[in-house]
């Protein structure tokens, strides 16, 4: 089985700025490689390996919009017509403008749905494809925390926090909103959910300087708030990370591989047949976006001169 070369952008909140980190593992999850800096130096690391390994992009979750939609038996043998116009009551941003990915359809007609935007996602293609490292997966980092049911699993940081609530559901938030975003996911109010109410909430963090004092925070402010709430909530355990964030990523991810989240869907998807594999795809995809946004701007333009 083959190697995974598994490449995380973290991006700093505070300053703007972002950094490559990547992590060679083998299929039964062992570390063979790690490091981080530019991705000419990922890539130094690629060729080195024997066979090459899968590249897998794992995406910022504050970039990927996580969703379901609850669709009618009429909405799902029209699924393609109807999907924009029911993803764009959930967007502040033009349909036109985001890459729309779709997980398998629930028991009950749920749709999981993933959304980025378009300038973003071909901007992460367009720096790994230009750096020699063509990704086979871009999987959103809030899926590779680990999850079970009845868990809530959470990646705390000074910059910002993952969330992973469910097999399809996470999502990315500030420190200062962790607590109100944990209510309102394990409010009483959601129970009956298919994937059970949660029993606990593992709050994992790493080495990160005042990440101790961050975790005590977090926590005194829960029991702050659920105190206020009233009714019952899980309890919330503060667990020291072995691992750093992209290796704990890794692991789980290797795990349920067969199952993950992929966003290279439709214009994006990979194309086994090719050696380029998904080099014309994106650069269509990118024409597409430069077309009409110039159609756009023509129009606006033509309509401010009359």
């Amino acid at each position: 089985m083959s190697d995974y070369l598994l490449i995380l952008r973290q991006e700093s909140v505070e300053h703007g700025e972002s950094g490559w980190h990547w992590l060679v593992l083998s299929a039964d999850g062992g570390v063979k490689d790690r490091g981080s800096g530019a991705l000419r130096d990922a890539l130094a690391v690629y060729q080195r390996c024997e066979p090459a390994p899968a590249i897998i992009l794992l995406a910022p979750g504050n970039k990927v919009l996580l969703s379901e939609l609850k669709l009618s038996r009429e909405q799902q043998r029209h699924l393609k017509q109807v999907l924009p116009f029911l993803v764009e009551e959930k967007l502040v941003d033009d349909i036109e403008d985001v890459h729309i990915a779709t997980g398998p359809r629930g028991a009950e007609g749920t749709l999981p749905i993933a959304v980025v935007s378009h300038v973003e996602l071909i901007n992460w293609l367009d720096q790994l494809y230009s750096a020699g490292l063509p990704p086979s997966r871009v999987v959103p980092e809030t899926l590779a925390l680990p999850w079970d049911s009845g868990r809530v699993t959470v990646w705390l940081s000074p910059e910002q926090c993952l969330v992973r609530y469910g097999c399809r559901r996470a999502m990315a938030c500030d420190v200062q909103n962790l607590a109100l975003v944990l209510i309102d996911i394990c409010s009483p109010r959601q129970r009956g959910d298919a994937e059970g109410q949660p029993t606990l909430i593992e709050l994992l963090h790493g080495d990160e300087p005042g990440s101790d004092q961050l975790a005590a925070q977090s926590l005194e402010q829960w029991r702050v708030l659920t105190a206020e709430e009233g009714g019952q909530f899980p309890a919330l355990r503060i667990v020291h990370s072995q691992w750093p964030l992209i290796e704990r990523l890794g692991r789980q991810l290797v795990s349920e591989l067969p199952s993950a989240f992929d966003l290279l869907q439709g214009g994006y998807a990979v194309n086994l047949r090719h050696g380029d594999r998904r080099a014309i795809n994106v650069r269509r995809v990118s024409l597409g976006i430069a077309a009409s946004v110039l159609a756009v701007s023509y129009t606006h333009l033509r309509a401010h001169e009359t």
